[in-house]
C-alpha cells in the first residue's frame, strides 16, 4: 500500500510528480521497470535494460508567482514516455504497462487518496497509433509517449 505526502509551499516544485510515481510504481504488475527523470545512457553499464519510463522533473510554469500567499489552485501536465526494446516488444510489457497505468490513475480509490495529498484530477492519454522505432545508442528503441494532467491544490501560506 502506498503513501503520499502531502503537497506544500516547501515541496510543490517536486512532490506532486513524486506522488504520482509512487503510485504508478505501486500499481505496476511487471518488475524490473525502472522509472528516470532524464534519459539514461543505454550503453552504461548502469543501465538495466529496458522497458524504462521517463518522466522528467515539473516546474512550476503553471503556477507562476511563487511568492502568492493563501490557497492556490492549478493544474499542470507531465509529458512522459515509456522507452522499450523493439526487439522485445513481444513480450507484451509495453501493453502491460500501459493498461497497469491506466488502472491505476481510473481507479477510485487511488484518485480518492492521491487527493488527500493536493493532487487531484488526474488525467492520463497516451499518442494515438503504434509508437515507431528509433535508433538510439544503436538499438531500435520504441518510444511510447503519454501524458498526465492533474490539478494540485496547495496552502502557500499567509
Amino acid at each position: 500500500m502506498v503513501s503520499f505526502t502531502k503537497v506544500n509551499k516547501n515541496n510543490v516544485t517536486f512532490q506532486p510528480r513524486e506522488n504520482i510515481i509512487a503510485l504508478l510504481k505501486d500499481e505496476l504488475s511487471i518488475s524490473g521497470v525502472r522509472f528516470y527523470s532524464i534519459l539514461p545512457d543505454f550503453t552504461g553499464r548502469n543501465f538495466s535494460g529496458f522497458p524504462i519510463v521517463l518522466i522528467p522533473e515539473q516546474g512550476l510554469s503553471q503556477l507562476g508567482d511563487v511568492t502568492l500567499k493563501g490557497n492556490i489552485q492549478y493544474g499542470n501536465e507531465l509529458v512522459c514516455s515509456i522507452y522499450h526494446d523493439h526487439e522485445r516488444l513481444g513480450d507484451d510489457k509495453l501493453r502491460t504497462i500501459k493498461q497497469d497505468f491506466i488502472r491505476a490513475i481510473s481507479e477510485r480509490a487511488n484518485s480518492k487518496k492521491l487527493g488527500t495529498s493536493g493532487v487531484s484530477g488526474l488525467n492520463l492519454e497516451f499518442e494515438d497509433g503504434s509508437p515507431i522505432p528509433e535508433l538510439i545508442d544503436n538499438k531500435k528503441i520504441v518510444n511510447a509517449e503519454f501524458s498526465i494532467s492533474f490539478q494540485i491544490d496547495v496552502d502557500m501560506g499567509a
